[in-house]
């Protein structure tokens, strides 16, 4: 079919065709292009004449009133479109702007386009005053507009300050609303935090490079990621990386010189580093803090800092630089040989000790006092940190919280104090759940940011708008009904049936599906569909497992069973790792059951054991707590055999130099 059947067009004027296409599973599809098969003839080309994508030109020469069959032809299907010469008399019956909203920076432009549906069917361009379109802003302080559409926000205009700027044309108007965005913040100048160091041979020093910007703030801009080169001038006395670490080499010749530049936006800071005998001491230790709370069974990694007697600094934790490291109440809390400190599960809360760090005759210490096990948010994370969602459709955001006792906890809920917000509501919103939805008038290839914020502790997510692409028509489970025994898992598989006749794996919570458990007590379901029965689920007791993807909705019943399955084959999470003396590393077990579900086979008390096969080298707890000696020979390995019901596996262990 045609978007019309009969057509008046002035002469010289022109209309593009739109043919949509009724497909032999039921759906439509727009045909129009001839890369689609159609075809277009027109009876007189005296009259008009069509292109070989539906474009239909009426001859300046032509008769008013003469007229032309334009014939659309798709696999022996056809349409035709009537049309007659008008006269030249077109006139503006509506118009439209290429875009409605729009966020400028303070002192930036953007040009308007206007576009008009004439009388006679057709389109055009009237972004300029001469075609008779005038423009007006409703708050010039904000922005103002010229004589042809040339939006300019002024540099002293308000962050946030909106005006709306008017497009009209023959009585009818249309308007786009600016809101000030923050102007692009750039580097006027850079400095070095030293501008000359005296480093030992083999020695480093890293460079802190701080910014002074547009804004007038400041800002560290170290790191190469922020646009900073480095370079040296002399790279037999000393290199430096692409983020500002400087390597004075071992065979360089005490008192020569380099000269390290910075450079950020073209500007420019240099240090000059001259080579020190290489018998650098430490002259002072400081650790990365001097008071901890922490909860009875937890631990805390200290980080201890030398001061060298050349200037630099070094990082020297660990017991092979000569620090070591007391505790004055070892009731309390244990530190090992590199400045591991645990808290006893024992421990009374509010108790202290004092840890002691010592090198080459200089300390510092650290108060640690025992904490109630009050869990806090440590950190959070999102599960996609960009996604483009095409108008109108949602997506379900999963926040994951590092706690305080090192465990992760689903925080997505605003039940567990998580909030959302939108930098752009006119692009997407977000609920307080973090349910991110796309306006169905949002423009292609516009963003917004959306934040989680959770105990202080924030991070975003860059939505952009994507054009109306392939959706989901349905989804189907793997199972819809399983048993499976107390304590043990399965994994669900999604396929969802895609609008343009394809299937996809929509199993990951990034594809937007999403699942609940109608009955926690007997089994619950993690964000990407993987079903654990509650070890103290009652046999025989069900729960739904509910899966959608934004309407459409499958459902798995879920029967608890009695724990029979047997163990047909393990895996672990490595399988050669290398490790430095004095160093541990969990191994976590992982087994394939007979009723195909996987379980957790970690602790010795799942009937899982381990060996070391040269315990010279490492041990291996246990329940897999894999210790490589302090004494171990660097290079030197060994192999932890790992069993349960008589599956075997190994990793491979090597001591790093």
């Amino acid at each position: 079919s045609l978007d019309t059947t009969a057509a008046t067009l002035a002469q010289g004027a022109t209309k593009q065709l739109v043919v949509t296409g009724t497909m032999s599973d039921g759906s439509t599809k727009d045909i129009t292009n001839s890369s689609e098969g159609t075809t277009y003839t027109s009876s007189n080309s005296a009259v008009a004449t069509v292109d070989a994508n539906g474009l239909i030109t009426v001859l300046p020469t032509a008769t008013v009133g003469y007229k032309t069959v334009i014939l659309a032809n798709n696999n022996g299907k056809t349409a035709s479109c009537t049309v007659t010469v008008g006269s030249a008399a077109v006139t503006v019956n509506s118009i439209s702007l290429d875009t409605t909203a729009a966020t400028l920076a303070q002192g930036a432009t953007k040009q308007l386009v206007v576009t008009g549906t004439m009388s006679d069917g057709s389109t055009k361009d009237i972004t300029n005053s001469s075609t008779g379109t005038t423009y007006t802003s409703s708050n010039a302080s904000v922005a103002t507009v010229d004589a042809n559409g040339l939006i300019t926000v002024l540099p002293t205009a308000t962050v946030g300050y909106k005006t709306v700027i008017s497009a009209k044309n023959n009585g009818k108007t249309a308007s786009c609303t600016v809101t000030v965005g923050s102007a692009a913040v750039t580097v006027n100048s850079i400095s070095l935090d030293a501008t000359a160091a005296t480093i030992g041979q083999g020695v480093t020093k890293q460079l802190v490079v701080t910014g002074v910007m547009s804004d007038g703030s400041t800002q560290d801009i170290t790191n190469s990621s922020t646009g900073t080169t480095y370079t040296s001038s002399n790279l037999a006395v000393a290199t430096v990386d692409a983020n500002g670490l400087i390597t004075v080499l071992p065979p360089a010749t005490v008192g020569y010189k380099t000269v390290i530049t910075a450079k950020n936006n073209g500007k420019t800071a240099s240090c000059t580093v001259t080579v020190g005998s290489g018998a650098v001491t430490v002259n002072s230790i400081s650790l990365d803090t001097t008071a901890a709370t922490i909860v009875q069974g937890a631990t805390k990694q200290l980080v201890v800092t030398g001061t060298m007697s050349d200037g630099s600094t070094k990082d020297v934790t660990n017991s092979s630089t000569g620090t070591t490291y007391t505790s004055s109440n070892t009731a309390v809390a244990t530190v090992d040989a590199n400045g591991l400190i645990t808290v006893l599960p024992t421990a009374t809360v509010g108790y202290k000790t004092v840890i002691s760090v010592k090198n080459n005759g200089k300390t510092a210490s650290c108060t640690v006092t025992v904490g109630s096990a009050v869990v806090t948010v440590n950190s959070i994370s999102l599960d996609t940190t960009a996604a483009t969602i095409v108008q109108g459709a949602t997506k379900q955001l999963v926040v994951t919280g590092s706690m305080s006792d090192g465990s992760t906890k689903d925080l997505t809920n605003s039940s567990t104090g998580t909030t959302y917000t939108s930098s752009n509501t006119a692009v997407a919103t977000v609920d307080a759940n973090g349910l991110v939805t796309v306006l169905p008038t949002a423009t292609v290839g516009y963003k917004t940011v959306i934040s989680a914020k959770n105990n202080g502790k924030t991070v975003s997510c860059t939505v952009t708008v994507g054009s109306t692409g392939v959706a989901v028509n349905s989804i189907s489970l793997d199972s819809t009904a399983v048993a499976i025994g107390q304590g043990l898992t399965k994994q669900l598989i999604v396929t969802g049936a895609m609008s343009d006749g394809s299937t996809k794996d929509i199993t990951n919570s990034s594809t937007g599906t999403i699942y609940t458990s109608s009955n926690l007590a007997v089994a619950t379901v993690d964000a990407n569909g993987l079903i654990t029965v509650s070890p103290t689920a009652i046999s025989g007791y069900k729960t739904v497992i509910t899966v959608k993807n934004g309407t459409k909705t499958a459902s798995c019943t879920v029967t608890a069973g009695i724990s029979g399955p047997t163990v047909t084959s393990i895996s672990a999470n490595l399988s050669t790792v290398t490790l430095a003396k004095g160093a541990t590393q969990q191994l976590n077990v992982t087994a394939t059951m007979s009723d195909s579900s996987t379980k957790d086979v970690t602790n010795s008390s799942t009937g899982t054991t381990y060996a070391s096969s040269n315990t010279a080298v490492a041990t291996v707890d246990a329940n897999g707590l894999i210790t490589i000696l302090p004494t171990a020979t660097s290079g030197y390995k060994c192999n932890i055999t790992i069993n349960n019901n008589g599956k075997i596996i190994t990793c491979t262990v090597t001591v790093a130099p």
